[in-house]
């Protein structure tokens, strides 16, 4: 989700009103439910270049393998992005940084 959202950004120099906006048949994207709850996950923009995701979760991710553990993100999102997290529901607070998100030529 969190690609998609910059990929839309990047496209069209905003960030989308919701999730939905995101979907999109001719480039196979279709925003996944929340396998915990059923539900859409939570999205909220919080400034221009900021957002929100949201989801439930039924575990601690310190319970998995390092494995499986999540890459950084720093690049793209900025400081401490990682998805760490506890159960239940957990928030993440991203924002583009649009050197790495220029706007598409067109």
């Amino acid at each position: 989700i969190q690609s998609q959202i910059g990929a839309y950004y990047q496209a069209k120099q905003i960030l989308p009103a919701g999730l939905p906006n995101l979907n999109d048949a001719f480039r196979g994207v279709i925003i996944p439910k929340d396998p915990e709850t059923g539900k859409d996950y939570e999205y909220a923009k919080t400034g221009a270049t900021a957002f929100k995701l949201c989801a439930t979760f039924a575990q601690d991710s310190s319970n998995n393998s390092d494995i499986y553990a999540p890459l950084p993100t720093d690049d793209y999102f900025g400081p401490n992005s990682t998805w760490h997290h506890a159960a239940g529901r957990v928030c993440f607070d991203r924002s583009i940084d649009k050197a790495y998100f220029p706007p598409l030529a067109k």
